[in-house]
């Protein structure tokens, strides 16, 4: 049985604090990953391995917003 993984990379934002699973090209997940923190820009260490396909944001930690 094969194991794939979605992609959330569409939807971080900055704050979120995401797990970055590298991947074969069948989609399968390699085994290694690594977990960052989006900038105020939108930017992550590992962005370029997913635009390449190389990686996917497996899963995406949030932090609460403030209420004002």
């Amino acid at each position: 049985m094969t194991r794939t993984i979605g992609d959330m990379s569409g939807i971080v934002q900055p704050g979120d604090t995401i797990n970055v699973v590298m991947v074969r090209p069948d989609g399968t997940p390699t085994g290694v990953s690594h977990t960052t923190t989006v900038d105020h820009l939108g930017r992550y260490t590992g962005r370029q391995d997913v635009e390449r396909g190389r990686a996917k944001v497996a899963t995406i930690n949030r932090p609460p917003r403030r209420r004002r």
